[in-house]
Parts: structure tokens; C-alpha cells; sequence
């Protein structure tokens, strides 16, 4: 592995050492998962001692961040997120002109809300309460020609992108190659990181992060047996989280069964993941059944807790339950406050703006640079501590 050279004098504390090794995981845009260099790398590139690395991996494993497996290595759990946000926090900007926020998305087919529509707002609020004077326009386009077509008509400073389709099937490809020819900086907004995708600025939710940290609170929790609820349509975003699940469970030790619903419709999927999985759960035998249920987004979590509670069943106490999205629209819906890990769309609205502007301003040319943004757990009640 190629590492960054970092000047550090010999005589480096562990927490200089610390440092520099958060700061490394992310100029290297570690995700959850990943593992990091030797020891011995590490003690060649900080020019400090073997003791001194230990000392700071020491704390990092004892802070959650890193986890340690003999005759392996050392694998990342989560990023600090103090020095991650220290790290990328943005000067002050004063920036005058126009931007595009466009959601790439068939109109046809997605429902009228969709929690993707957080990080169009939050870019656009961000853009108009910066010091300088910013005109914005919102669309949704669903091909090239709807896209230049709009930028033909508007000619915009900047472009901001939300991806709610694959950025690698076809068209996406040349909508990507149609932006990296403009002259005016271009900011994409991903719901899963592809490191093939032909995009200069990249803000990616870090879906394997998320896993990790739901697989983690429901374990610290004294859960050892969990049931994860996906639906059986294929979604890149699920399938990361799936693989994240995996890993960590091969790491802790941790049991967990998948209960995936038969494709379906894609306007009910993912109530219809959540009956099926409670559907799976009730008909396991009590001695047998998780204690746990990790729904791969909210909408599963919610219909699960909905049935368990139409059963008589009691939630968290007799199963917890944690979904992922932080979703208003149907935590509201449903009455329900599911325990859920945020991904904080709003915060990558903030930074796409922050990202548009500071090109904006500097006029620097197109250069590869992704930001994955951590998750961010919201507990409302539907975890517990395992009964003894």
C-alpha cells in the first residue's frame, strides 16, 4: 500500500501518531471495513516508534474506530467524525452566480417524496444563506437532452447533480462524460460511492459505515442473533450494506440470519420486505429467534414494528428493531419513532454546496476528490438492552 509521506520529528507523541493516522484514513477516503497499512509501514512513514503507533492504535480500538483481529490486521469501523469535519471544513465563502441542482431520476416511477430530496433542499438553502449572491434553479431531468437542454437555457457558474439512478448504466456514462467537458465546475451527490464513475467532485452516503454502525449498537446492546430485512430487488446500495454485514459478523463472532421478500413491485417493496421478514421472525421458534432486527431501511423497519405490535408483540422488549434513513415522511405515516441511522443527506447538500462554491471562487480545474459522509445514529426507543 502506498502511503501519503507525512513529516513528523522522531520524537512524535502517540497522540501526534493518533492524529496523523485519522487524518490519513481520510485523505485515503477509508470506508468502514477497509483495512489499514502494517504497523511497521506506519512506524516508517510517522517516523516515530513501534511503541508509540501501539499507544495510538490503542486508543483508536478502545474508541470504536478500529478493530484489531489477530493474524489479520487492523480493520476501520467508523471515522472519527471531530477531525473529519476539521478536516474538511470549509473557509468562508463570498461567491456571486448562478448554480443548477438537478435530480437525475425518472420522474415516472419515483414517488412524489423521497427522502433524496433532503439533499436538493439542503444544497439550495446552503447556497442562498452564503455571503455571496447565488441564483439557483431546481429540475429533475432523466437523459442527456433534458440536462443540456436546461443548462443550454439557464447557463450556469455551477452544477450540482443528486444520482437517484445507476450512474454506471449507459446513458449515466454519457451524462458523465457530457459534464466533465463543461468549463464550470460540476459537484455529484451519490447514494452509493462507485469508484469507476467519471466524476471530478463526488459526495457519496457511506452505506458500509452505516451497516457497521447498526451492527454495532444492536451488539453492544447485547444482541447476538439479528435478523437483517432487505428486499429481494436488487439495489446497489443494499447489496453493500449486505456485505458490510457479513464482514462484521465474521469479525465479532456475531449470528445473523437474511430474510429477503420476493421481488415485487417497486411502489410497495419495501413494506412488503418488512411484513415478509416479520412473516420469517414469528415463525421461528422462541428459543431460536433473533432478538434483533436490522431493516435495511425504514419503511421495512416501520412495517415490521407495525406488525409485530398488530401480534401483540412488544417493541423493543421483546425485539429491537433499527432501520436506516431517519425518514419524516414515513416515521410520521406510520406513528411510529423507529431507533435509525441517519445518513445525514443534509449534510451532504451542505457540503455539495460548500464543494460548488469553493470552485466557484478558486476556478480551480477538474480534479478527482470524493467526500463520504458518516452516518449518524438517532435512538428513539425501539433498541434495548438484551434481556438476561
Amino acid at each position: 500500500m502506498n502511503l501519503l509521506p507525512l513529516r513528523f520529528t522522531p520524537s512524535a507523541s502517540h497522540a501526534r501518531a493518533r492524529e496523523a493516522i485519522t487524518r490519513f484514513m481520510l485523505s485515503r477516503n477509508m470506508a468502514a471495513g477497509e483495512k489499514l497499512p502494517p504497523q511497521a509501514e506506519l512506524v516508517k512513514v510517522l517516523n516515530c516508534s513501534e511503541t508509540t503507533i501501539q499507544k495510538a492504535m490503542k486508543e483508536l480500538v478502545d474508541e470504536g474506530i478500529v478493530r484489531r483481529e489477530v493474524g489479520r490486521g487492523t480493520y476501520l469501523l467508523r471515522l472519527p467524525e471531530a477531525v473529519e469535519l476539521e478536516a474538511l471544513a470549509p473557509a468562508a465563502l463570498t461567491v456571486n452566480g448562478r448554480v443548477a441542482i438537478c435530480a437525475l431520476d425518472d420522474r415516472d416511477t419515483r414517488p412524489a417524496y423521497s427522502p433524496g430530496l433532503e439533499i436538493l433542499h439542503a444544497t439550495e438553502q446552503r447556497l442562498l444563506t452564503h455571503n455571496g449572491v447565488i441564483e439557483t434553479r431546481l429540475a429533475v431531468c432523466s437523459s442527456l437532452k433534458m440536462l443540456t437542454d436546461l443548462l443550454q437555457e439557464i447557463q450556469p457558474d455551477g452544477l450540482v447533480l443528486d444520482w437517484r439512478f445507476n450512474p454506471l448504466d449507459a446513458g449515466a456514462w454519457r451524462i458523465q462524460q457530457h459534464c466533465l467537458s463543461l468549463e464550470y465546475p460540476v459537484v455529484h451527490c451519490f447514494h452509493v460511492y462507485h469508484p469507476d464513475v467519471s466524476a471530478a467532485y463526488q459526495i457519496c452516503i457511506d452505506n458500509q459505515s452505516i451497516a457497521f454502525a447498526a451492527m454495532k449498537h444492536l451488539t453492544a446492546l447485547g444482541h447476538e442473533h439479528i435478523l437483517v430485512a432487505a428486499s429481494g430487488n436488487a439495489h446497489d446500495f443494499q447489496n453493500l450494506r449486505l456485505a458490510a454485514i457479513e464482514h462484521f459478523c465474521q469479525v465479532s463472532g456475531t449470528r445473523y440470519q437474511v430474510s429477503l421478500a420476493p421481488s415485487g413491485a417497486r411502489d410497495r417493496e419495501w413494506l412488503e420486505a418488512g411484513h415478509a421478514a416479520f412473516a420469517r421472525w414469528i415463525t421461528i421458534p422462541r428459543k431460536e429467534r433473533p432478538s434483533a432486527v436490522f431493516a435495511l431501511n425504514d419503511q421495512i423497519g416501520l412495517a415490521f414494528v407495525k406488525e409485530a405490535r398488530k401480534a401483540g408483540l412488544k417493541v423493543p422488549a421483546e425485539v429491537s428493531v433499527v432501520g436506516v434513513d431517519n425518514d419524516l415522511h414515513h416515521r410520521l405515516e406510520f406513528g411510529i419513532d423507529l431507533t435509525t441511522l441517519d445518513p445525514c443527506r443534509a449534510e451532504i447538500g451542505n457540503r455539495a454546496a460548500e464543494q460548488v462554491l469553493s470552485a466557484m471562487q478558486t476556478r480551480t480545474p477538474h480534479e478527482h476528490h470524493v467526500i463520504k459522509i458518516q452516518p449518524k445514529l438517532v435512538n428513539r426507543g425501539t433498541t434495548t438492552q438484551l434481556a438476561c
